[in-house]
């Protein structure tokens, strides 16, 4: 394989969890690419971890074990320090690859010398999730007719900040290959020269790659695979049928301080963000519209129960009241014109699938979505049949740019009350 090639450098974290772990790496050894390490950044696993990275015996791995608990962005930050040249994604111990994705990747990245490229997150949910979602996949296309889309870094962190997106359309760590020299870049700017200095990394990094690019490349053909098993840390925060203790517990964990112990994804889109206000000056540019984080939140905590509902309420307006008086009246008006702006939007289709019962791993799963996709990609018609059906007023809505102007006009109560 040519020299020119880029370097991959894949690191996993991981923590008790290696009969998922096995086929995490089983999607990242069979890539036909040859040109990358996987760094495994063990979190003091009790599981017998060590022993199975061992009898692995793959000479591609650097194992390092923690010997004590680490917050997750201490876990992550030492994988940095094996990174010298190429690009880095961290990738979760049950998620996975696409076949050939490192092979595509290359080409991309040495055409548009691009620091930055992500992806669609398409979903597995594992065997062993309790749920009517076991087995089923989420699968995404991109309704442009392109490879990819060249986003602008300054109108994704406005956006994520105005509550019009979630943090998942950013290039987190999680769904993309960054360039090392960038990370580098970014570490220097701080006087800890740490990047990962957040209890949230994989929301941080998304945020503060944004405020520190131009551009960014949003890929449309599937690279990486998102797994959800019982025990995926990415839910934590926001995971269904959890008491309030278990919630603060879980803020806890993951050393969030600076908002309230709601289960939220977009409240939880702050603590980094307050975090890159302390570390880079420019990040005050950016407003948070809070009257539609008021009203996105109390969407996603309405289906709890009344005495939860009641104490995620009462707790969510305390801290948006006391969160708006940082900002002047001028800056409210203009935050609060931005609910009826006119704004269009990439959209994406979404399939959902039921896998066979004899899947029962992330790596077999990646064999056959991959010929899922390639198969609806060519069957348009196949694919209209199983389409979700939910997103296509909403995308025709993002499409012609009112989906901020109906929300708001719709879910104006939530907002004000």
């Amino acid at each position: 394989m040519s020299s020119n090639n880029i370097f991959f450098n894949i690191i996993v974290p991981t923590k008790n969890r290696k009969e998922t772990l096995r086929y995490t790496l089983q999607t990242i050894s069979a890539q036909d690419y040859d040109n990358y390490k996987i760094i495994i950044l063990d979190n003091n696993s009790s599981d017998g971890t060590q022993d199975f990275i061992k009898k692995y015996n793959n000479k591609k791995i650097i194992y390092e074990n923690s010997n004590k608990e680490l917050p997750m962005n201490e876990n992550w930050e030492r994988g940095l320090k094996f990174c010298t040249k190429g690009y880095v994604c961290v990738v979760g111990d049950d998620d996975g690859f696409f076949p050939s994705s490192f092979k595509k990747m290359n080409e991309f990245i040495k055409e548009k010398k691009a620091e930055i490229v992500s992806w669609h997150a398409n979903v597995y949910y594992w065997y062993n999730v309790n749920s009517e979602k076991k087995n089923d996949i989420e699968l995404y296309f991109s309704k442009s007719k392109n490879l990819y889309t060249k986003r602008s870094s300054h109108q994704t962190l406005k956006r994520i900040l105005d509550m019009s997106i979630l943090y998942l359309e950013g290039p987190m760590i999680y769904n993309s290959f960054i360039n090392i020299n960038l990370i580098n870049k970014i570490r220097l700017q701080k006087n800890d020269n740490i990047f990962f200095s957040n209890g949230i990394p994989d929301v941080y990094s998304a945020l503060v790659l944004l405020l520190n690019s131009k551009y960014f490349y949003k890929i449309n053909f599937p690279v990486g695979l998102s797994g959800i098993s019982k025990s995926s840390l990415g839910a934590l925060l926001t995971k269904k049928d959890k008491s309030v203790e278990d919630i603060i517990a879980n803020m806890k964990y993951f050393n969030i301080t600076t908002v309230p112990p709601v289960p939220s994804y977009y409240l939880s889109i702050l603590e980094p963000f307050n975090q890159l206000c302390k570390e880079f000056e420019n990040a005050y540019s950016y407003h948070v519209n809070f009257y539609r984080l008021k009203m996105r939140v109390r969407s996603e905590i309405e289906s709890e129960s009344k005495k939860n509902f009641d104490f995620y309420n009462k707790e969510l307006n305390q801290f948006i009241n006391k969160f708006k008086k940082q900002y002047s009246s001028y800056k409210k008006f203009i935050i609060f014109c931005n609910l009826f702006k006119i704004t269009f939007y990439p959209t994406t289709e979404r399939i959902i699938v039921k896998l066979d019962k004899n899947i029962t791993n992330i790596y077999d799963a990646s064999l056959v979505i991959q010929k899922k996709y390639d198969f609806y990609s060519k069957n348009k018609l196949a694919k209209l049949k199983i389409i979700d059906k939910k997103l296509l007023l909403s995308n025709f809505c993002r499409k012609i740019g009112i989906y901020n102007l109906l929300l708001t006009t719709i879910r104006a109560f939530k907002i004000f009350t």
